[in-house]
């Protein structure tokens, strides 16, 4: 006793020494540290959010400027496509000033040709009446008047003896005369319609050609127009396209940017890590059968197994997976010739690994394999099963408890928190294996790498989609020229419409002109035929009377030495009646002339004004042309500036977004430290509390063995105090000796060392005197020792009871040899019960898997296809995707299942997140899957298109329709059967 008092004082003083060497040192220069890593933490915060609001602020002008830019693009593109419009009418008036121009100009031409006809006709005539007098003054006055008196007289005489045949020649010589005034009237008329037909013919030409340039600019405007809708089309397409991807995008990005704020983004690798990682990537440039560290090659599928398969792993998490032993020789090799450090090698040709014990994935729910909660490829299968055998990873320790102790099982358990229970049955590790916790740590940072990467991806596609949607045409920039071509289409079909109207006007012109042609040409050949009709009159009637005349005239003919009055009147008359014929000609073509001359006059002064009016809308356009280019480099200047500044602001933010960068990195850094510093505080505190636990322990002990000296009545050696003051049953708890400890900690955190005083109901105040130990048992190893007295104590003791044998020693030998019996009978029919019922059990488990299972996998396939049926359509044929999922597959039954449904060009959400709509077809595809499996005779619909739009219901009933038809086809054909 008086050793155990001795041993039970050295640790009491051992401990405090120790707690007041780590309080004072260790946890106060820590504590100091802490404060200051915290403020430097706020002033690193402080900087990162001045930062940020810069960065906030020069994004916020950023937009704006953005949104000037947008604002006034539909301006631009407006001006631009007026400018182009504008452009393109100034040509086309251009084009139709020179086709006028040279229009008026042909007018000219033809009405100075008519002019110059006019003047020599004119002059023709004046020169033939100046011949005609010539020829008078040559030829005399004529016959003399007593000859013309005889002629007269006999000319009387003539005409009473053939007064109707006179009478009929006068008739007939006006008739002549007015047969050939109308006749020439009548082909005057009809020279002027046939030269108004010409004209008429002329400017049909014109106007068709008109018309046709007309209809190839409609149909450029047309195109123009269907490619511009084409265009706005593509542009909102696009622009829908890239917003969609936009909001995923950012959606994805605010998932990354919050799990890299949830993780440990402060994880910063070991230098033997780096090392590490550097020998493993110059291993696999240089060998080419090099997997990779096995840590790398195998990740768990939850953050939660993270510490839990590491623990698993244990010194095969750094191990390099290769793919045959000599690569691994040769990697040694390599390792000791550039003295990079050491390493652990699994040859996948050499190793044999065992294969799971599938019994073990059924040992308890919250229970699984390690292998089974890791993601690798099956190229390293056999290095994983290696370095986790048969593990099993289990949700708490009592879990692992019942698989070990209870379930006896032969596997090693490891808990999440790092705790392992050996197949020994040895407990170590937990939540104070920092080392495992550690080596946990690299997934959790090649985790933060993958989400830095997956962060830097998404920003810059965020960008690439910025640029794409500033160089896609702006909606309203397509709008506006879609708008003006418009206009112009309608512009130019309303002038392509009046060119069809007056070529209508021309052809309803040149079809009365025809007719009036097809009126006159018979009264021209009437007229021409009455005429010459009149005339064989007259020569009849003037042959008669030539036969009378000729014994009248017989001694005037014969004096004047002419042989009949015929050749009389021939050689008197015929000049009169030539030169009135060809007085006649000359007025005739001169009638003609003014009428054509006329009309080609009126066409002239037409040919003018509208050279006039395009000369005014030419001049109008040029300066309105020259009024819409000044304000389109007034825009472009514009915009170019904020071009120009938004680069500037782009510039300047990228700059700021580096200092941010910086900064943040900065945090996490301090962050990190502090962090480091809190943790190294709380090992230090729970080391504290570790000593003060054993202080309470080494108390209890002294204070035990003064009760048991004092209870058994041992003496032992006193300097101080007595035992008979030391109570027996008060202060026997571990709760007095932590509350001392907790004492004596605050007077340490006071500072009052000196003054503490602790003691258990009065143990303390007890002072054994050790000199009667001897020098050998104070010095000597405690352990040795105490095992020393031990066995010193065994040896009396048996000692003694060989001095007293028990005499009832047989009887209770053979009682516990019944008693024994009964128990093994007992247990091995307990056993057998158990066998029988674990057997029944698992029939009975696995048909319930089997029904559940071929339930569950026949809904997988069939609801698929009734969901892709239901939400089908023209634009999407392929329709949208639905699944089915287990939470739990190794006891689906005791678990739910989840249901995932994606409506077409839709991303992943959750069931609660959809749409009412897109949940009743979510759900009317469950039912109709279900259907499919154990159909029903019928079943009832109620309101089930409540929240589903018009397509919808449409597809809802078309399948309804063809799947009805579906069975009732199965009916028809399982009614045959049955006959």
């Amino acid at each position: 006793m008086l050793f155990k008092l001795f041993v039970a004082e050295n640790r009491i003083n051992e401990v405090k020494e120790d707690i007041e060497s780590l309080h004072g040192g260790s946890i106060t220069q820590a504590s100091e540290q802490r404060m200051q890593l915290d403020a430097s933490l706020n002033s690193q915060k402080k900087t990162q959010a001045k930062a940020y609001k810069a960065v906030n602020r020069q994004e916020r002008q950023i937009k704006l400027v953005e949104q000037r830019i947008e604002t006034r693009q539909p301006t631009l593109a407006g001006l631009s496509e007026k400018v182009i419009y504008t452009e393109r009418r100034f040509k086309q008036i251009e084009e139709n000033v020179s086709s006028a121009q040279i229009d008026a100009d042909r007018q000219r031409e033809v009405v100075a040709v008519l002019e110059e006809e006019r003047t020599r006709v004119n002059a023709a005539e004046s020169r033939f009446e100046e011949q005609l007098q010539g020829s008078q003054a040559q030829r005399g006055t004529g016959p003399s008047e007593d000859t013309m008196v005889e002629y007269n007289r006999l000319s009387e005489q003539l005409r009473s003896e053939c007064v109707e045949d006179m009478h009929t020649r006068d008739v007939q010589d006006r008739q002549i005369q007015l047969l050939s005034e109308a006749s020439r009237r009548v082909s005057d008329r009809l020279d002027g319609l046939q030269g108004q037909l010409e004209g008429v013919a002329a400017s049909e030409r014109v106007y068709v050609q008109q018309q046709q340039t007309a209809e190839a600019g409609v149909a450029n405007v047309e195109r123009e127009m269907q490619q511009a809708r084409r265009d706005a089309e593509a542009a909102k397409a696009e622009n829908e396209r890239l917003v969609r991807v936009e909001i995923e995008l950012n959606e994805k990005l605010e998932g990354v940017l919050k799990d890299l704020s949830q993780a440990r983004a402060e994880q910063r690798e070991t230098a033997r890590e780096a090392k590490l990682k550097e020998m493993v990537s110059a291993l696999q440039r240089v060998f080419t059968g090099v997997h990779g560290r096995l840590a790398e090659l195998c990740r768990p599928t939850h953050q939660k197994y993270d510490v839990g398969v590491a623990t698993v792993l244990g010194r095969h998490m750094d191990a390099i997976v290769v793919d045959r032993q000599a690569t691994a020789i040769e990697c040694i090799s390599y390792i000791k010739e550039q003295r990079a450090g050491q390493a652990t090698f699994l040859p996948l040709d050499t190793l044999q690994p065992q294969s799971a014990n599938d019994s073990l994935r059924h040992a308890h729910r919250s229970a699984r394999l390690a292998t089974d909660v890791l993601q690798y490829d099956s190229a390293v299968e056999a290095a994983v099963m290696h370095a986790c055998g048969n593990a099993l990873i289990c949700d708490t320790l009592d879990v692992a408890r019942y698989v070990c102790y209870e379930r006896k099982l032969d596997a090693k358990a490891v808990t999440l928190d790092g705790s392992v229970i050996h197949r020994s049955g040895l407990i170590t590790g937990g939540v104070g294996n920092r080392g495992q916790r550690g080596k946990a740590q690299t997934w959790e940072a090649v985790a933060v790498d993958n989400l830095r990467k997956a962060r830097d991806r998404l920003a810059e596609e965020l960008q690439t989609i910025a640029r794409e949607r500033r160089k896609l045409a702006k909606e309203e920039a397509v709008t506006t020229r879609l708008t003006g071509l418009q206009t112009k289409h309608r512009i130019s079909r309303e002038a392509l419409d009046a060119i069809g109207r007056k070529l209508q006007g021309l052809a309803t012109e040149r079809k009365h002109i025809e007719a009036k042609i097809t009126e006159c040409r018979p009264a021209v050949a009437q007229t021409t035929a009455e005429l010459e009709q009149a005339k064989d009159v007259r020569e009849q009637a003037n042959a008669r009377i030539y036969v009378i005349a000729q014994p009248i005239f017989a001694s005037f003919c014969q004096r004047l030495g002419i042989p009949s009055l015929e050749a009389f009147e021939k050689l008197l008359l015929p000049a009169t009646e030539a030169a009135e014929e060809r007085r006649l000609q000359f007025r005739t073509q001169l009638s003609r002339l003014d009428s054509q001359l006329s009309f080609e006059q009126q066409q002239l002064d037409e040919a003018t004004s509208k050279l006039d009016k395009l000369v005014k809308a030419q001049q109008s356009t040029a300066a309105s042309l020259e009024s819409l280019r000044a304000e389109l480099t007034r825009e472009q200047a514009e915009m170019a500036g904020f071009v120009a500044q938004i680069e500037g602001l782009r510039r300047e933010l990228a700059a700021l977004t580096t200092k941010y960068g910086d900064a943040t990195e900065d945090v996490h850094a301090a962050r990190h430290t502090l962090e480091q510093g809190q943790k190294d505080l709380d090992a230090m505190n729970k080391d504290l509390r570790a000593r003060a636990t054993e202080m309470d322990r080494a108390l209890a002990e002294k204070a035990a063995v003064l009760r048991k000296c004092k209870i058994e009545d041992i003496p032992l050696p006193l300097l101080r105090g007595s035992l008979q003051a030391l109570p027996l049953e008060a202060g026997v708890g571990a709760g007095a000796g932590s509350q001392l400890t907790e004492s004596y900690l605050s007077q340490l955190s006071l500072g009052d060392t000196q003054s503490s005083s602790m003691s258990i109901d009065g143990a303390d105040d007890i002072a054994p005197d050790y000199s009667t130990l001897p020098q050998t048992d104070r010095t000597g190893v405690p352990g040795t020792v105490e095992q020393k007295y031990i066995a010193d104590v065994a040896r009396l003791t048996a000692e003694i009871d060989a001095l007293n044998p028990n005499p009832h020693a047989r009887e209770r030998l053979e009682s516990a040899r019944a008693r024994l019996h009964e128990i093994e009978v007992e247990h091995n029919a307990a056993r057998q019960e158990a066998r029988e019922s674990k057997s029944t059990f698992q029939a009975v488990r696995k048909r319930r898997h089997d029904v559940f299972m071929r339930c569950y996998n026949h809904l997988a396939t069939a609801i698929d296809h009734a969901y892709k049926a239901l939400t089908q359509s023209p634009l999407f044929p392929l329709g949208g995707t639905a699944y089915l999922a287990l939470e739990d597959p190794e006891s689906p039954y005791l678990a739910g299942v989840k249901y995932h449904a994606m409506p077409p060009l839709k991303r992943f959400r959750d069931m609660d997140q959809l749409s009412g709509g897109e949940k009743t077809v979510a759900a009317l595809a469950l039912l109709f899957s279900l259907q499919t499996f154990r159909p029903a005779p019928f079943f009832v619909l109620d309101e089930v298109d409540a929240a589903l739009d018009l397509a919808n219901v449409a597809k809802l009933a078309n399948f309804l329709r063809e799947n009805a038809r579906s069975y009732e086809d199965e009916d028809v054909e399982a009614d045959q059967a049955d006959e």
